[in-house]
């Protein structure tokens, strides 16, 4: 059996990609992880049956943020859990400020900004003089 191959669009680098069904996809799931061959970013895919496309989303464009109260948005330049790496972590704000399960891993500040874009973070704040040193800056949805 031939391996198709879909064509999509990374939403960093804006390159054509072709992926094929991960196996995941090959049994009935719509959904899967891919990196970009181009620029080396994380994405998200999304495979819908009803056309057959596969779709490239950034992390945190695929987030369903409905379960957040007023989700902030930490962008860090080389954590010490990943060094030389720009890290997004998403954090809730009400009731408490708490840090959720989510976040991506990009290469670039560029990267920062087109994840958060595209998730609708619109309001930049600068960090406080308090921050851990890695803070970059915080955005806000």
């Amino acid at each position: 059996m031939k391996d198709i191959r879909y064509k999509a669009v990374c939403p960093y680098c804006k390159k054509d990609i072709y992926i094929s069904k991960s196996i995941g996809m090959n049994m009935g799931f719509d959904f899967g992880r891919g990196t970009c061959c181009h620029c080396g970013n994380s994405m998200v895919l999304k495979y819908n049956g009803n056309n057959e496309t596969i779709t490239a989303k950034t992390v945190i464009e695929s987030i369903d943020f409905s379960q957040f109260e007023l989700p902030m948005a930490v962008v860090y330049k080389s954590p010490a859990d990943f060094p030389g790496k720009y890290v997004i972590r998403i954090w809730e704000t009400l009731p408490a400020l708490k840090a959720s399960n989510y976040m991506s891993v990009v290469k670039s500040y560029e990267d920062c900004i087109t994840e958060l874009s595209t998730a609708g973070f619109l309001v930049k704040m600068t960090r406080e003089e308090a921050d851990d040193p890695c803070i970059i800056e915080t955005w806000l949805r």
